[in-house]
């Protein structure tokens, strides 16, 4: 989709619109499935809510002892 973009131009705000919302469905068919497995997880697992966007992701944090 998006190197068709870059080949032959188009609605990049469209492209990038539905392969957001087609990753975001196979993220939320995989948590469903791992639910249905027994694994207690949802999307919230994967939030970063104290993350300021406009700063580099502090990663040090998953590795300290």
């Amino acid at each position: 989709m998006v190197s068709n973009y870059f080949l032959n131009g188009g609605d990049i705000e469209a492209i990038a619109k539905d392969v957001d919302a087609k990753q975001n469905e196979i993220f939320l068919k995989t948590l469903a499935d791992e639910k249905a497995a027994g694994l207690n997880i949802s999307a919230d697992c994967f939030a970063a809510l104290d993350w300021d966007m406009l700063h580099d992701y502090d990663y040090s944090i998953y590795f300290k002892k």
